[in-house]
């Protein structure tokens, strides 16, 4: 409801958000590109006497360096262009403790997903990498219920939410 141009400034920041999303989906899928075509490095460190098992290692070192630079890089420029150096100071050791299990966690998944998709041998890398997106995105809107995350939205964009999910599944 509300006038024309309230929906028109409703519908601005909505566009933008949904075109970000897709871009952040196409570009999240590069990862698994970037594993698929480090494959030469996977093999490369098996001759070396790698277990096979392990040798998705090798791709992760350099893949994920080039993101973490890019990702980091980034973020200084906006804590620095924001001048919000000061609430790193704020944060608690519980905080801090948080973001090293986040981390871990996140890496651990990272972790397995090479592990199972050399186990999945040519399917690794189309049915692992779904089997993985997949089960994150569900596990993180579980917790985000579980959490309280979601308690204060509406049923129809909860349901809608539970509807994706278990199309993914």
């Amino acid at each position: 409801h509300g006038s024309a141009q309230d929906q028109k400034g409703r519908e601005e920041p909505f566009m933008t958000g949904l075109i970000i999303c897709i871009i952040a989906g196409v570009c999240g899928a590069l990862i698994n590109i970037g594993f698929v075509i480090g494959a030469p490095l996977q093999e490369n460190a098996v001759a070396r006497g790698v277990d096979a098992l392990w040798a998705s290692n090798t791709v992760w070192c350099v893949l994920l360096s080039g993101a973490f630079f890019v990702n980091t890089g980034f973020c200084l420029y906006k804590v620095h262009q924001g001048g919000t150096w000061g609430l790193f100071s704020s944060q608690t050791l519980w905080n801090e403790l948080l973001s090293l299990v986040m981390g871990v966690l996140w890496f651990g998944g990272i972790l397995l997903f090479g592990v199972s998709s050399n186990m999945l041998g040519n399917l690794g890398a189309s049915v692992g990498f779904a089997a993985f997106i997949g089960m994150g995105i569900t596990a993180g809107n579980l917790w985000g219920i579980l959490t309280g995350e979601w308690s204060g939205a509406a049923k129809p964009h909860l349901k809608t939410m539970m509807s994706g999910v278990g199309l993914l599944l």
